[in-house]
């Protein structure tokens, strides 16, 4: 059974949701709490769950549509083509998608139970996120311009935080915004390949609302932002200097940003730059998780 969904779950894309939840957790080590090893594995496990089952229900969505006929496939956008390979595996693949939800949601309960409203309402948001995501905020640019940077960035890494310590911090807040601008900036590169294929199913996130240009523009301006956050953190002995060589994954995205700016739409057949703003992605709240750890 699991074989026959794995690859609809796009295995590579759940390492953000492990990252994320070390990253809240470490936070709330780098403040004092006393880390309860049993809320970080259900943390990590609803995490995993509630990533596989957007990516999950989405490539369901996608395959009902049509539109994973229509893309390029890539190891970073397009689908992962295998419903096209394995049409009869569809039916399997959307309900693992709701059993994932559902996993999510009782691990949300317990964790409500424990911490009271501030779980409820992330929760409820994150839900949202997952219900809405292929075939209402897709339709919406700037919805869905930031819901990635909001399911991951924020909600798992505050999540990740309060069930630790039962609080969301000062500094939990403003460490979530790192990946929150990263994340977004990690998606919305991904879709510049999808432009035209998305058009065709009524889709309108924000390359297609507002083009290549300004969609490059705004992924600067985020890069920018996650840079002046930590910064910020650092200036302010919010963060022990350490926390610098976070720069070092970050300068991948400029990296990144600097190509999609030379080669605007071709951008989709260099790869490089795709693979770079993933190892950014990931990289730079890993560095941040592991610096808060050590120090």
């Amino acid at each position: 059974m699991i074989s026959q969904i794995l690859p609809s779950a796009r295995p590579p894309f759940l390492i953000l949701a492990v990252v994320c939840v070390l990253l809240g957790t470490s936070i709330a080590n780098f403040q004092g709490a006393e880390l309860n090893s049993l809320h970080f594995a259900l943390a990590i496990i609803g995490a995993i769950c509630a990533a596989m089952s957007v990516n999950l229900l989405n490539e369901y969505s996608d395959f009902k549509s049509g539109l994973d006929a229509n893309t390029k496939k890539t190891p970073f956008s397009g689908g992962s083509g295998w419903l096209i390979a394995n049409p009869e595996l569809s039916s399997k693949v959307f309900k693992a998608g709701l059993f994932a939800i559902l996993v999510t949601s009782l691990i949300g309960i317990y964790f409500a139970y424990q911490y009271g409203q501030v779980i409820v309402i992330g929760g409820l948001i994150g839900l949202a996120i997952i219900a809405s995501y292929t075939n209402i905020l897709n339709k919406s640019a700037m919805l869905c311009l930031i819901a990635p940077g909001v399911g991951f960035g924020i909600l798992m890494t505050l999540g990740s935080e309060v069930v630790q310590s039962g609080m969301v911090s000062k500094l939990g807040l403003w460490l979530s915004l790192i990946p929150f601008f990263q994340i977004n900036n990690l998606l919305l590169l991904n879709q510049y390949p999808d432009i035209e294929a998305d058009k065709q199913v009524g889709r309108n996130h924000f390359p297609i609302r507002y083009g290549i240009n300004v969609s490059n523009i705004i992924y600067g301006l985020q890069l920018l932002a996650s840079a002046v956050v930590l910064v910020y953190l650092i200036a302010a002995q919010m963060l022990p200097p350490l926390a610098a060589i976070a720069f070092l994954p970050m300068m991948m995205a400029s990296v990144t940003f600097y190509g999609m700016v030379k080669y605007q739409s071709d951008v989709e057949n260099k790869l490089q730059f795709f693979g770079l703003n993933a190892a950014s992605a990931n990289l730079t709240p890993l560095t941040l998780a592991i610096v808060l750890f050590v120090s």
